[in-house]
């Protein structure tokens, strides 16, 4: 039985006269306080700067894993929980085959709370080993980046909580598919801590926590 799926919006207040006029059945809209574009474009430029000091490649935005990550941070902003596994109890696979046709070969996760800037975010990452390790993998090759602020509980909520997420991928590719299989499949991968999500996938969807 095919699953029907929800998709969350976010925008800001300029863009809502705009998007409301072709928003899809399916879609919800949350309106942001602020530009979420600039923080995601920060988050891209000084992930990068750090992937670049480490010799890994350039990683590029993905639509698909932003849309899965944005619909992650929210989902656990609203229900004041902090973890890989969603409310409704999906995983990072889950979520990003719900909102992406591709087939994904290599996928990981980076979640933050708290973090009241791009700098500060990815410095926290950089201080956890296994953030640390999603961030400079050289296997990934694109990137979803969301930042969320948590919807304010009253008029005399001034606390500003902001979720900071990253989803790292790489589809399935010619140039992909036997390095990557030769790379981590005929190996035990280590036990993985909270910090990381890693899920290998090919024809069968081996999935290796």
């Amino acid at each position: 039985m095919e699953q029907e799926t929800q998709r969350t919006i976010v925008i800001t207040p300029k863009d809502l006269l705009e998007y409301s006029e072709n928003q899809k059945h399916d879609e919800t809209i949350i309106i942001s306080e602020f530009d979420n574009l600039f923080y995601q474009e920060e988050v891209l430029r000084l992930t990068n700067l750090e992937r670049k000091q480490y010799g890994a490649g350039q990683l590029t935005i993905n639509s698909d894993l932003c849309i899965s990550i944005l619909n992650h941070c929210i989902d656990l902003a609203t229900h004041d929980i902090f973890s890989h596994t969603g409310s409704n109890g999906s995983n990072l696979k889950d979520r990003v085959e719900a909102v992406s046709s591709s087939l994904w070969m290599l996928l990981g996760e980076n979640i933050a709370m708290g973090q009241d800037s791009p700098q500060s975010v990815v410095d926290a990452w950089m201080q956890s080993p296994g953030h640390r390790s999603n961030l400079l993998n050289p296997d990934f090759i694109e990137i979803g980046i969301a930042c969320f602020l948590k919807p304010k509980k009253n008029a005399f909520d001034f606390n500003n909580v902001y979720y900071w997420g990253q989803n790292f991928g790489t589809r399935v590719s010619p140039k992909s598919f036997g390095p990557l299989m030769e790379r981590y499949l005929p190996k035990k991968i280590k036990k993985q801590t909270e910090d990381i999500t890693v899920t290998i996938l090919n024809e069968d969807k081996i999935e290796i926590k």
